[in-house]
């Protein structure tokens, strides 16, 4: 499994070697937003590696999930800026139910009173919210995979990480059982075959949303293939994994 993290690392220090010191550009929010959903796919192999280093991976498929989850975001995007407004309406959902409940409680009222900067950002969600209505239908997850005509990733690989990640009971029978005996094994013990997989996973989504980005980091076409190359080396060493 060395060989493996190492080479994995190799493609992460060879973007970080090429991108230091460079200025990112942002010319709007959605550039903004992109470079934002790419840092977060980074952040996402940076801890995963971290994780099996020091062999504790449990929860890398719930990072893997939200690394996915931003990739689409971020292909969404790149195919049209005004798909900004997808990526808003989520946000303001979310930030409407959440103020909304604590608006109800009689012991927060004071942080709703008018013109509290609570009570503001409530406002605005929902008033972006009542404007953008039409495209409600249009923000769910499982939508987006369907706008990517992605449906079968969303049943497939999305869906392995979502029931995991939401302690299904099937992968829970699966991750602490074997041969689905009685006796629980509290700790989860992981093949490198396993291991590989999420290194798979982890790398292929991350080339995959820096092939959006990586102009927006400033980097030429040659920069860009560099990247490739040392992702190419990656997937030679995790083919020979048994």
């Amino acid at each position: 499994m060395k060989d493996i993290m190492d080479a994995y690392n190799h493609v992460l220090k060879t973007f970080y070697d090429l991108v230091e010191k460079k200025d990112v550009s942002r010319k709007n929010m959605s550039e903004f937003v992109r470079v934002a959903l790419f840092c977060r796919i980074l952040c996402g192999c940076d801890s995963i590696n971290a994780l099996i280093r020091a062999e504790v991976p449990t929860f890398t498929f719930a990072i893997l999930r939200t690394m996915i989850e931003a990739s689409i975001d971020l292909e969404i995007l790149s195919n049209d800026d005004a798909n900004i407004d997808i990526i808003a309406y989520s946000f303001a959902e979310q930030e409407r139910k959440q103020l909304s409940y604590f608006e109800k409680d009689a012991r927060y009222s004071d942080y709703f009173q008018e013109g509290t900067n609570i009570r503001l950002r409530l406002d605005a969600a929902k008033d972006f919210i009542d404007k953008h209505n039409s495209i409600k239908n249009r923000t769910s997850i499982a939508e987006k995979f369907r706008m990517l005509d992605r449906v079968s990733d969303y049943y497939d690989i999305y869906g392995t990480l979502c029931r995991s990640t939401h302690n299904n009971i099937d992968k829970l029978i699966e991750d602490y059982t074997k041969n689905s005996e009685p006796k629980i094994h509290i700790h989860r013990v992981f093949s490198n075959k396993e291991l590989t997989k999420y290194t798979d996973l982890a790398l292929s989504t991350f080339i995959f949303a820096f092939n959006f980005v990586y102009f927006l980091f400033g980097l030429t076409e040659e920069q860009h293939n560099t990247i490739l190359t040392a992702y190419k080396k990656y997937t030679q060493v995790s083919a020979v994994t048994e």
